[in-house]
């Protein structure tokens, strides 16, 4: 066989499941550069859930997918990069402009805006560690951002991500504020705070360890970021970075500058939703928990919007 590395396209026993319906059963797939493939199937076959996967809007349950040798999984900016996709049907967005369309497929390919770009050089010139904050309300595009800045300025820039400041499930039911999950209370806030601290100044020979939260488990996992002191940008995004509520109001005086992510409401439930839906929620129950929790959210969090330092247009 052709070593991986000459694929322009390859797809490992890829597997998904949507709650106890399996889609996808270990699909295999291998495309020469050039090479013309078609898939052929019944409806319910799961053609669209496998395009899905390769296009990056879901995540497959186990297997590996690689474009030109780049995995989708761990570095699917880079992937995307490298990927072109052609709609059966129109895939522009009727809601936006023309302009706002071309710009939004740009930031999906990691073209950086000019001033985020000048910005980030400012952070970068004294040579001391910064971090940047990324905030916005639920499914405004945070983490593609924050993925987008690292691969541009690697590998000098890390993520930390706030969402691993989760409290673990059985401690939001001892709570009873597991029907609310993804609140300002439903976070350990203090301690995001003080890692936020121990980031910045940090000595020379010292790792510093964050916790990651995964969305297949939907639970925080300790110390699943490698935190090295040479990186001179440590970028972390959450929705409460500009809360006035203690002990979120101690993040404004860790953080260098903090950016508010704005996005068309029409297009960030959209995204909302489809996440939901690819994490195993049914379009009812995903617009249920918008309504009940994230949106609530999201009022609150763009009361925030005017303390921000940049705000930046990512759509």
């Amino acid at each position: 066989m052709t070593p991986a590395d000459t694929h322009a396209l390859v797809c490992r026993d890829v597997k998904k499941n949507f709650g106890p319906t399996q889609a996808l059963a270990g699909v295999s797939l291998h495309v020469a550069p050039g090479e013309l493939v078609a898939l052929l199937g019944p409806n319910g076959a799961g053609k669209s859930t496998l395009f899905q996967i390769l296009t990056g809007l879901f995540v497959a349950d186990a297997g590996q997918v690689e474009v030109l040798g780049v995995d989708m999984r761990h570095h699917p900016v880079a992937a995307l990069a490298r990927l072109g996709v052609v709609f059966q049907q129109m895939a522009l967005d009727l809601n936006l402009s023309v302009h706002a369309n071309l710009r939004f497929h740009a930031d999906l390919h990691g073209l950086p805006r000019r001033e985020s770009a000048r910005r980030i050089a400012q952070l970068l010139a004294s040579g001391e560690r910064k971090i940047l904050g990324l905030v916005a309300p639920p499914g405004a595009g945070k983490s593609t951002l924050a993925e987008v800045l690292m691969a541009h300025y690697s590998p000098h820039a890390q993520g930390v991500p706030m969402d691993g400041f989760h409290l673990a499930n059985s401690e939001l039911v001892r709570l009873g504020r597991q029907q609310r999950k993804g609140a300002p209370d439903t976070f350990d806030a203090a301690g995001f705070v003080n890692l936020l601290r121990r980031l910045k100044n940090q000595s020379a020979s010292e790792t510093i360890y964050a916790p990651e939260f995964r969305r297949d488990i939907e639970e925080p996992v300790a110390g699943a970021i490698a935190v090295a002191p040479d990186k001179s940008l440590v970028i972390t995004e959450g929705n409460y970075l500009l809360l006035e509520d203690a002990p979120w109001v101690q993040v404004r005086e860790v953080v260098d500058e903090i950016w508010y992510l704005e996005v068309p409401d029409v297009l960030r439930r959209e995204r909302l939703l489809a996440r939901h839906m690819r994490f195993g929620r049914s379009r009812a129950q995903a617009l249920d928990w918008m309504a009940r929790t994230d949106e609530p959210n999201a009022v609150r969090i763009a009361r925030t919007r005017q303390q921000a330092d940049l705000c930046v247009s990512w759509f």
